[in-house]
């Protein structure tokens, strides 16, 4: 496992989210901003125990245009 976040805000990388325009509305909602070297990645998403809902996931490649 690369990362994992549950309440965004307490996370270590919050204020850079914050910064960059990603935040989300929710202090209760998961965010994180990673750099990863090119390759495949598998995104998992999984709910709290006992809880359930509906996710979303959604990935930006950040790098300047060439």
């Amino acid at each position: 496992m690369l990362s994992a976040n549950d309440n965004w805000q307490q996370g270590p990388d919050a204020a850079n989210i914050q910064s960059r325009g990603f935040a989300p509305k929710s202090p209760l909602e998961s965010a994180l901003l990673l750099t990863l070297p090119p390759g495949p990645y598998t995104g998992i998403e999984s709910s709290a125990p006992g809880e359930s809902g509906v996710g979303l996931i959604e990935i930006y490649d950040l790098s300047p245009a060439p």
